[in-house]
Parts: structure tokens; C-alpha cells; sequence
């Protein structure tokens, strides 16, 4: 018989489904589905407020510490992808803006 109970499994379970979620943001993030990424995220916190709003366990220590470990890998990686992102956007709102003002600048010039 194991010497885990059930609910132990079943806050694995549920740590474990913040780390796929947070797999999911990341490979939404990738094909840049910025939408999705913050539904994801969205229901990543709730999930994270329900888990910690126990104080785990000792028994927990040894996958925690795994599991933590490997979200600040990933938040890490979505982190980068985001900034990444909003460069590409700034630097084509910039483009934008410095093609209007051109236009507004010679257009009396037709």
C-alpha cells in the first residue's frame, strides 16, 4: 500500500496542472497567441491561489522544489518572449508614427 493519501496525489495533481498550464502559456507565447497566454495566465493564478492557500506540507518539499524550480525556468523563458514581443511592437509603432509624421510633413507637397 502507499504511503501517500489522496489528497497528497491530488495537490500533486493540481501542482501538476500549474506546470502544464504554464507549458501551455509558453508554447502560445511562441506562435505569439498573446490572447491565450494571458487567458492561461489568468487561470494559472487561480490555480496557484488555490494550491498555496494551504501551506504545503513537508511531505510536498521534494516535488516543490522540483516543480518551482522548473516554473521559474519556464517564467523565465515566457518572460523573455514577451519582451521580445514588445520590442517588435514598439519598434513598429515607432516605423508608424515616423510615417505619419512624413506624410503630415510633405503631404502639401503633391
Amino acid at each position: 500500500m502507499s504511503s501517500r493519501s489522496t489528497s497528497d496525489v491530488a495537490r500533486q495533481a493540481k501542482f501538476d496542472l500549474i506546470l502544464t498550464t504554464t507549458v501551455a502559456m509558453l508554447e502560445k507565447a511562441q506562435l505569439q497567441d498573446w490572447a491565450e497566454v494571458q487567458r492561461l495566465e489568468s487561470s494559472r493564478q487561480c490555480l496557484l491561489r488555490e494550491f498555496f492557500a494551504v501551506t504545503p506540507g513537508v511531505q510536498e518539499s521534494a516535488y516543490l522544489a522540483a516543480g518551482i524550480k522548473r516554473l521559474l525556468e519556464l517564467n523565465a523563458c515566457l518572460t523573455e518572449l514577451g519582451e521580445s514581443e514588445r520590442e517588435r511592437i514598439a519598434a513598429s509603432l515607432n516605423e508608424l508614427n515616423m510615417r505619419q509624421r512624413a506624410k503630415r510633413a510633405y503631404g502639401g507637397y503633391r
